[in-house]
């Protein structure tokens, strides 16, 4: 799933659910996917039972995470579970979830599974809300559950908030930053802008391993020499005319004509 906005998604079953989900019924039957560039919030919002209606949830072998703006879920932002394993989550902004911004783990049916071999780099998680979870693992900005193998890798991740930690199982952590993003208008809902200030700590701070070759407004990443964290890179406004200055998350005007091909330019949703 690419480009879509998905919100305002009440809970109406406590076994779980999503605003979207790549599910597998067995270890193997279903792979792949990718979730890329998507908008997701208020997903779960009436939800009671807490940490069982996720933003995003993958439960199956392999796929990409990438670019995605992730609000106000009643679970988690971003949550792997189940079958899952292999999965690329980078460039991501999850923010103002109830139960925790990113988990990477296995369990439940079909079980035997565990996840490893994930990436986890450049992303903004934060203003997140720590719970503990059916298994005693407390739900912060960024946490392994479950059944989590010795391959899975967290670099150079944006924490901040009220619990500006992670909590890993088995998986290696480096170059994680924990301040301010600087965000132009966080409101964590649909609504605000999140591009970077100037002198954002997100700003070439990045890594390259698993991060999409363009950014959320579809400049191409090869137009900067370095990675920044998160869905867009910075690029100073005196780069821009006044008229293209992004203000919104769907902005009519945000195209950045010198970045991409014109063949390439996408219209905002």
């Amino acid at each position: 799933m690419q480009l879509c906005r998905v919100h305002d998604i009440p809970a109406t079953l406590s076994a779980g659910g999503g605003g979207i989900v790549l599910n597998a019924t067995t270890a193997t039957a279903i792979t792949d996917g990718d979730a890329i560039g998507n908008l997701v919030y208020n997903i779960g919002y009436n939800d009671t039972t807490g940490q069982f209606i996720q933003g995003i949830y993958f439960t199956r072998l392999r796929g990409n995470i990438k670019n995605n703006l992730v609000f106000n879920c009643s679970g988690f932002g971003i949550q792997l579970w189940h079958a899952a394993t292999n999965i690329t989550i980078c460039n991501n902004l999850s923010a103002n979830n109830a139960c925790g911004g990113i988990v990477v783990g296995a369990g439940d049916s079909p079980g035997g599974v565990t996840c490893d071999y994930c990436v986890v780099n450049n992303n903004i998680v934060v203003y997140n809300n720590p719970v503990l979870d059916v298994y005693g693992t407390i739900g912060l900005q960024i946490h392994e559950s479950g059944t989590t193998g010795t391959h899975n890798v967290y670099q150079n991740n944006l924490i901040f908030g009220t619990s500006a930690y992670n909590f890993l199982l088995t998986g290696t952590i480096s170059g994680t930053i924990t301040a301010d993003p600087l965000l132009v208008n966080y409101l964590g809902t649909g609504l605000g802008d999140y591009h970077l200030k100037a002198g954002s700590p997100c700003i070439n701070a990045g890594v390259s391993t698993g991060a999409p070759l363009s950014d959320r407004d579809g400049a191409l990443r090869a137009g900067k020499a370095n990675i920044d964290i998160g869905p867009y890179f910075y690029l100073a406004h005196a780069l821009f005319p006044a008229t293209s200055r992004r203000t919104g998350v769907f902005p009519a005007t945000s195209r950045r004509t010198g970045l991409f091909p014109a063949t390439s330019r996408r219209q905002s949703l």
